[in-house]
């Protein structure tokens, strides 16, 4: 199957950063605005050890998708928060794109997400759904480690289920210019 492991809170498991260090050649992320990633100290790290390897690829919500104004008014907050925290992820990625020259893919795709989906160089995934957003920030919800192994039938594994899930929405989702949406 390729459960390897899962944590009761992704906070006290494979944490945003944990999960940063272990990128050594590969990320691809699935969620929302990647906004945990982003203001991880470890991030720029990850992504030069990645520089070498396939690109590196965000999936995340569309900044204009009406679920981040409904995730904001569940928060109690300014109906444009969760979009400034997406366009600010987003700045912090064409940056250091632009700076370090990095090989940095970003599409969106629209509609409520389902999970949070992060693959590290081609042998881990890491899974955790997503609830009501804007209730909290998903940190304590729980997370399951998926490995890519050969040891079984990569195409019998959740592994695979969850990639070819990845790739079909990236296929169909739309591609940044990495000019819009940061006026």
């Amino acid at each position: 199957m390729g459960i390897i492991g899962s944590d009761a809170h992704t906070i006290e498991g494979i944490n945003y950063e944990n999960s940063l260090k272990l990128c050594q050649s590969q990320l691809a992320f699935h969620g929302i605005g990647a906004s945990k990633l982003t203001t991880c100290p470890e991030f720029e790290n990850a992504l030069v050890r990645c520089k070498q390897g396939k690109p590196i690829r965000f999936l995340l919500l569309n900044p204009e998708d009406a679920t981040l104004i409904s995730a904001a008014k569940r928060a109690q907050q300014n109906s444009d928060s969760y979009h400034e925290r997406v366009v600010k992820s987003l700045r912090t990625i064409k940056e250091l794109k632009e700076k370090r020259d990095f090989d940095i893919h970003v599409r969106f795709y629209s509609g409520k997400p389902i999970f949070r989906l992060m693959f590290v160089d081609d042998t881990l995934c890491l899974l955790s759904g997503y609830t009501q957003l804007g209730v909290d920030d998903g940190s304590k919800l729980p997370q399951v480690h998926l490995r890519n192994s050969s040891e079984y039938n990569h195409t019998n594994s959740l592994y695979s289920s969850f990639e070819h899930y990845f790739e079909a929405l990236w296929t169909k989702s739309t591609e940044w210019d990495f000019l819009r949406y940061l006026n």
